[in-house]
């Protein structure tokens, strides 16, 4: 979105009949699916290791697991979305990205405190 504005490529859609709110969703959408196609991608990795080492989920962990991925998915596309919509140079971007992904790390929990892991972790 932000490169649309820097390269001009906004301002030509503008143009068109498409109304703003369908260019928004639009962009909305794209973002959607080139994010969980690699979300749920690597989940599958995941899920191919886990099995491999032994470990396996049950249908309903499955499940469960995949709709926190879309779920966060779409509320990550949402927040930058919200946010890219006011910026308007790579720069901006970049710096921006870069404080919001360490706060939706820990939003979505990626991000743990080391008293949570076990002794042979925290010794390393």
């Amino acid at each position: 979105m932000v490169q649309d504005k820097v390269s001009g490529a906004r301002a030509d859609l503008t143009v068109t009949p498409v109304k703003k709110s369908t260019l928004a969703v639009s962009y909305y959408i794209s973002t959607l699916i080139s994010t969980l196609t690699i979300c749920v991608a690597a989940s599958v990795i995941c899920f191919i290791y886990l099995s491999n080492i032994g470990w396996y989920l049950s249908f309903k962990e499955t499940v469960l697991f995949l709709l926190d991925v879309i779920l966060l998915v779409m509320f990550g596309t949402a927040l930058s979305s919200i946010i890219n919509f006011f910026l308007n140079s790579q720069g901006q971007i970049s710096a921006v990205g870069t404080i919001v992904s360490a706060e939706y790390g820990f939003i979505c929990g990626a991000y743990m405190p080391v008293s949570s892991f076990s002794a042979g972790l925290q010794k390393d």
